[in-house]
């Protein structure tokens, strides 16, 4: 079985006394800004950091699927949704705040060498 993984989490969790929700929003932001840095120098980099996000949540949660078929005969599929809610959300909205910015950026470079 694959408890082990579920076991790990939960043994880091309570060490750090972090609920599950609070773990995937810092996790998930976490890695989120680390990779959007890294990746800065590309013009994409919100959006290749968010993939990379969102490919780590969907094996997280694969993994506890695993888990839960193995316990209950069924994934719990509430959780899975929930966690990757709280995961992606604020991710999402800074590569949404980031493209809209570069968004205006551009319009405003674009009217300067209109109006010149």
């Amino acid at each position: 079985m694959n408890e082990w993984w579920y076991d790990s989490k939960r043994l880091i969790l309570d060490h750090v006394g972090l609920s599950t929700n609070a773990a995937h929003v810092i996790l998930g932001l976490a890695l989120f800004l680390c990779l959007a840095w890294v990746l800065s120098s590309r013009p994409w980099s919100p959006v290749l950091a968010l993939g990379v996000v969102a490919g780590v949540q969907c094996f997280n949660e694969t993994l506890d699927a695993i888990d839960w078929i193995a316990w209950t005969g069924q994934a719990n599929w509430a959780e899975a949704l929930r966690d990757t809610a709280y995961t992606l959300a604020l991710p999402v909205a800074l590569t949404l705040i980031r493209g809209a910015g570069r968004a205006r950026k551009t319009t405003l470079e674009t009217e300067s060498l209109q109006h010149g």
